[in-house]
């Protein structure tokens, strides 16, 4: 949605509905108001939602490109202008497992500290959002299927979120090239030293999986 550009800088529409409207770093119109709409609404549009939002800021020659997510009302927003939105997940924890070639590295944060603020942990405090996760067990369920994952879209690399409540999982996404440094930055989690194995010249080169498709 925004691309690098030498002739114009792109801008970020703020929404009094506290989301941000998709824009092109071309797009030279004027911001819309989510309210401008006359068009009535209904009872669908007018659900509570978790709204997926882009937010652009733009130098001459690059783009930086942030997405985030807000809990709107999905009735505040203009029909006439995309959005990305997902129904709305209740959930008490952020889980996230760094899968490294044969093995899981799962992490858990707790968003009742900051969930009244905002519903992304990025946007959390830096003591919440950095330094809160904890190394986690996962059911044995979900660690097979997560390797069934990775097997079908051959990979050897991926950071998978999550969210849950109870015993409750709910997928948000694969990150195939998501980072993970800040999940173990005392190296005391084995993430670490599992990665520069990986890596290191001197371990023997094992194959991806065939993608099933």
């Amino acid at each position: 949605m925004g691309s690098s550009s030498n002739k114009t800088a792109g801008r970020a529409t703020i929404a009094r509905a506290s989301a941000i409207r998709c824009r092109s770093p071309l797009d030279k119109r004027k911001p819309v108001s989510p309210k401008s709409a006359s068009s009535p609404r209904s009872a669908a549009e007018n659900r509570s939602c978790r709204a997926t939002l882009f937010v652009a800021s733009t130098t001459s020659a690059s783009v930086s490109v942030g997405f985030y997510s807000s809990k709107v009302d999905e009735g505040e927003l203009d029909p006439a202008q995309p959005w990305l939105l997902t129904d709305y997940v209740d959930a008490t924890h952020d889980v996230t497992v760094a899968v490294v070639r044969d093995e899981l590295f799962a992490f858990e944060l707790d968003r009742t500290a900051f969930i009244d603020e905002t519903i992304d942990w990025r946007r959390a405090p830096f003591i919440y959002s950095h330094r809160a996760w904890k190394r986690v067990d996962i059911p044995a369920a979900l660690k097979s299927a997560i390797f069934g994952f990775m097997a079908e879209v051959g990979q050897h690399f991926a950071r998978i979120d999550f969210l849950r409540k109870n015993e409750r999982y709910i997928f948000l996404e694969a990150n195939y090239n998501g980072e993970w440094g800040w999940l173990d930055p005392d190296a005391t989690e084995g993430l670490m030293a599992k990665v520069i194995y990986e890596i290191d010249p001197d371990t023997p080169c094992v194959s991806c999986p065939q993608p099933r498709w």
